[in-house]
């Protein structure tokens, strides 16, 4: 069971032992042991991991069918994402990549879509391909626009981009610079 928490986890989630864990309410160190076999899954855990992301019980307890459920039982992100991974017939890969940047909070993203604008200029230059300079975005709500779940998120965004800076942590401490300097000069932008 423990390979397929890890196989679930980092090829099918993209996510880190942390933020697995955040999701079901255990810890890192909880998450490393049961994927190191030193701790059995609970019941409870079983049930949180299956509820959460949508996974078949009897591929997670014993390896036996489809790893997901049916569509009707998983939250909104995961249904849009087997959504667009079908339309646009993503491999796992591709898959991975963006159930990955929609799991980064806000400010990460931004991060990433301003390395890949610039990386998609340089492509675009270098195969004598127009690039258009703007692309239409959405107009921001006001806060009164805004749902309650909106503010909240918006709020939560902005919090926990205070704490990294007031701790000193960027994302360039968090990820390797080895895309000859580019990305260094978005990553730091929050």
């Amino acid at each position: 069971m423990k390979d397929r928490v890890r196989q679930l986890r980092t090829e099918k989630l993209g996510l880190t032992q942390k933020a697995f864990g955040q999701k079901i309410g255990l810890g890192t160190q909880a998450i490393n042991d049961i994927e190191k076999g030193r701790n059995a899954l609970t019941d409870r855990n079983i049930e949180a991991i299956c509820n959460t992301f949508g996974v078949n019980p009897d591929w997670l307890r014993n390896g036996a069918g489809e790893i997901f459920l049916a569509e009707k039982n998983l939250d909104d992100k995961e249904t849009l994402i087997r959504s667009v991974k079908s339309e646009f017939d993503l491999n796992d890969k591709e898959t991975m990549l963006l159930r990955t940047f929609l799991n980064l909070e806000p400010q990460y993203r931004t991060g990433v879509l301003k390395f890949a604008e610039e990386f998609s200029k340089t492509m675009a230059a270098q195969m004598g391909v127009e690039y258009p300079e703007r692309v239409e975005e959405p107009l921001q709500k006001t806060d009164s626009e805004m749902t309650l779940e909106e503010a909240h998120a918006q709020l939560d965004a902005e919090f926990g981009a205070k704490k990294r800076r007031n701790k000193g942590e960027t994302l360039t401490s968090l990820v390797s610079t080895g895309t000859n300097g580019l990305s260094k000069k978005f990553w730091n932008s929050s």
